[in-house]
């Protein structure tokens, strides 16, 4: 009887781990299906990234996605039958923006060649030549303070140093009161 329950439990454990290693194989199964689809985007979630990137040619300043106007509508559609007949984001892209229908400026994001190359480099150089300008000028006016307050300063350490210098020589009375040593002495040779 001592081996007869050894022997069931023995059973009971092999189930237990038959279940857990199938319902680990499922989980994993499921992981896998989920990884793989989330790789390859749908045509819908195709569409909508598109949506986003192309602007309504009646609108101002809204995408496809935003625009509830009737020609975004129907863009929307040819979006939609044309990643339906295997054409890629890229094609349907050159197809909005070739110039016999909307142009470059249907694209939410104009590509960085020809005259569209301005619009992305501009920006950046005209902001750094601002923040050198704002920075020249500021460099210029603590250059300009610094220069205007060193002679008084200067001054008034050499004025002090001639006041002393004159008192131990004894021409403090020879010496005009507010007048400072330099330009008295200039007087008396004068």
């Amino acid at each position: 009887m001592n081996s007869c329950l050894a022997n069931s439990a023995f059973v009971g454990d092999r189930r237990s781990l038959r279940l857990t290693v199938m319902t680990l194989l499922a989980l994993f199964a499921v992981a896998t299906a989920a990884a793989c689809s989330s790789r390859i985007p749908s045509l819908e979630a195709r569409a909508v990234a598109l949506d986003r990137q192309i602007m309504c040619p009646i609108c101002d300043g809204q995408t496809l996605d935003e625009s509830r106007s009737g020609l975004a509508g129907q863009m929307r559609e040819v979006i939609r039958e044309k990643l339906a007949a295997g054409e890629s984001e890229e094609q349907i892209r050159a197809y909005f923006s070739d110039p016999g229908r909307y142009g470059v400026f249907v694209l939410a994001s104009p590509p960085a060649s020809g005259f569209n190359l301005a619009l992305w480099v501009l920006p950046p150089v005209a902001a750094a030549a601002a923040a050198g300008t704002l920075y020249l000028i500021m460099w210029g006016k603590r250059r300009r303070a610094a220069a205007e307050a060193a002679p008084v300063e200067a001054e008034r350490d050499l004025s002090q140093y001639l006041e002393r210098v004159d008192r131990d020589l004894g021409l403090k009375g020879l010496v005009e009161p507010g007048a400072s040593g330099v330009s008295a002495r200039r007087e008396e040779r004068g």
